[in-house]
């Protein structure tokens, strides 16, 4: 995998070709990125790739093990917003492909579409691949009037200072948040920030899973102090 030398983040997937009766190296075979799904064409002669991270497919000779052809999902290139490929299904004749586009929304959607409507580049790895929300947008603007619904946190609310924090975990986690690189991209010490999160939103009293933990408890203890 090749990584972008300004962004830090992967420009390229790829796809495996592992004989499984045979000893010999694995075959990596470059495609576009979060190849997500694979299938076979009817007649064996080919192998098309969805790669919903760069919104093409890739068409693979088998014989070879070269990419023949990059067929863009999306209904034009030039389109600002993605349709993240994700399953392929060939007609029995062979003569039709049907593709999958994927629409899953989540909160770095939201960030995604925003980057590409400002011209910004993204942060890191997870908005980078992230889904614009491109099906939320149409040609001719709906101008009818709406209902807003009033913030049910006022946006002006502060962090309390940590001594009025009467919770003891909490009060502790406030005061680790205060000290963590918040200002540098991906630098937090990812046990810490998780512990504080889950405390916050599942209460002091919840106990950490165990599957969690991605660090040892002295890295836990270190970035707190």
């Amino acid at each position: 995998m090749r990584v972008d030398p300004v962004r830090h983040i992967a420009n390229e997937g790829s796809v495996s070709v592992i004989r499984l009766t045979q000893e010999t190296p694995v075959t990596p075979i470059m495609v576009g990125l979060h190849s997500s799904a694979i299938t076979g064409s009817p007649d064996g002669r080919h192998v098309v790739v969805a790669n919903a991270g760069s919104d093409t497919l890739s068409v693979i000779d088998r014989h070879t093990n070269k990419v023949v052809e990059t067929i863009w999902a999306k209904s034009s290139p030039a389109d600002l917003f993605g349709a993240s490929p994700n399953a392929l299904a060939f007609h029995p004749s062979g003569d039709t492909l049907f593709v999958a586009n994927g629409t899953q929304y989540n909160q770095t959607s939201i960030l995604r579409s925003i980057e590409l409507i400002l011209g910004l580049p993204p942060m890191n790895q997870v908005d980078a691949t992230a889904t614009a929300m491109g099906d939320c947008f149409t040609d001719v603007p709906d101008l009818a009037p709406y209902v807003a619904a009033p913030a049910n946190v006022p946006l002006d609310q502060m962090n309390p200072d940590p001594r009025k924090i009467s919770d003891a975990t909490l009060r502790e986690d406030a005061i680790a948040s205060a000290r963590l690189p918040l200002e540098e991209v991906d630098r937090c010490a990812e046990d810490v920030l998780n512990r504080i999160l889950w405390h916050a939103m599942k209460g002091p009293s919840a106990p950490y899973p165990l599957w969690a933990v991605a660090a040892g408890r002295e890295d836990h203890e270190r970035d707190r102090d």
